[in-house]
């Protein structure tokens, strides 16, 4: 198999998997908070961490 074809293969497949995970996500019956998406190898939302930080004071 040569790397070419092989790279665009998954790239195709990659395309596929992550329309699937829009249907789950936007499922009223699932969800993006559901055991099936996480399952199907995304992060779900209650797994994600908030990208909110604050700065530490220094110590004097």
């Amino acid at each position: 198999m040569k790397r070419g074809f092989r790279d665009d293969e998954y790239k195709a497949l990659d395309k596929q998997r992550s329309k699937v995970g829009l249907g789950v996500a936007g499922s009223p019956d699932y969800g993006n908070d559901s055991p099936l998406y996480g399952a199907m190898g995304f992060v779900r939302k209650s797994e994600k961490k908030s990208s909110l930080t604050w700065k530490k004071k220094p110590t004097e």
